[in-house]
């Protein structure tokens, strides 16, 4: 399909479009007002070893540790222990299968940061820096006291939702929908087969077009109609015109003398 029958295609359903994106705008916006606002809090903390052994470690470095390190204790902090563990020191406050931790190495340094979700945003505080407590608690208990975890900031209340993004939903569900409702247009215009425009009749048979029948659209064909007459007022409308041309009357002339007939 040529680029000028695509432009007159789009600006044809121009008002399909439109309101086809409007409302799946406003479906998307609707959608995201019924999901609850979840809020999230961080904590980072740096993660060391105090006086390793170089012959344990080899030709590692210190920073190069800490990254391991940050890696390792990631997946430790995702385990069952420690969300157990996060319960029992907020006191049953939230259940921990209620409970959403999650962490991860900030880029190639030795620190991690700690992300705590919830519907409540003191509570997505509390567990964040529960987490922390937890840890510690986790080195003492296993037994590896070489590791030794920082606190470089603790979680805050959040005064934000993280989720949902209203504005970013809506945003992609109107790029979305403008672009199928374009794609919809085009293959409605496609499958339609209408009649082509004067210039491709006048370039085919190489012949002006003298002149074009628009189409015409009667919202009331009846309105349209001549009235019929009102048959009621027929009688007094010939009784006016007997009273003005008065009565006719017929005769024959007969001769004086004569007779009827001859």
């Amino acid at each position: 399909m040529p680029a000028v029958d695509v432009y007159r295609t789009l600006w044809r359903y121009r008002i399909m479009i439109l309101v086809l994106t409007a409302l799946a705008g406003i479906a998307a916006y609707g959608f995201t007002q019924t999901q609850p606002k979840i809020y999230q809090a961080d904590a980072l903390i740096r993660i060391q070893q105090r006086g390793a052994p170089a012959e344990v470690y080899g030709s590692l470095t210190s920073l190069e540790l800490g990254q391991r390190l940050a890696q390792t204790y990631t997946r430790i902090v995702q385990t069952r222990t420690i969300h157990e563990q996060v319960a029992e020191t907020l006191e049953g406050e939230v259940p921990s299968g209620d409970i959403s931790i999650s962490a991860s190495p900030v880029g190639d340094l030795e620190m991690l940061s700690i992300s705590a979700r919830s519907e409540r945003p003191r509570v997505a505080a509390a567990v964040a820096n529960a987490t922390t407590d937890s840890l510690r608690s986790y080195i003492t208990e296993s037994g590896t006291l070489r590791d030794q975890i920082v606190v470089i900031d603790d979680a805050a209340v959040p005064s934000v939702p993280v989720s949902p993004r209203t504005k970013f939903t809506v945003a992609i569900a109107l790029l979305f929908a403008l672009i199928f409702n374009c794609a919809l247009a085009l293959a409605r215009g496609f499958f339609s087969d209408p009649l082509p425009e004067v210039d491709k009749w006048e370039e085919k048979f190489g012949r002006p077009v003298l002149a074009t029948v628009p189409a015409l659209q009667l919202k009331n064909p009846s309105a349209v109609l001549s009235p019929r007459p009102d048959l009621s007022e027929a009688p007094a409308i010939v009784r006016s015109t007997e009273a003005l041309a008065g009565p006719t009357r017929w005769s024959v002339g007969v001769p004086e003398g004569g007779r009827r007939g001859d």
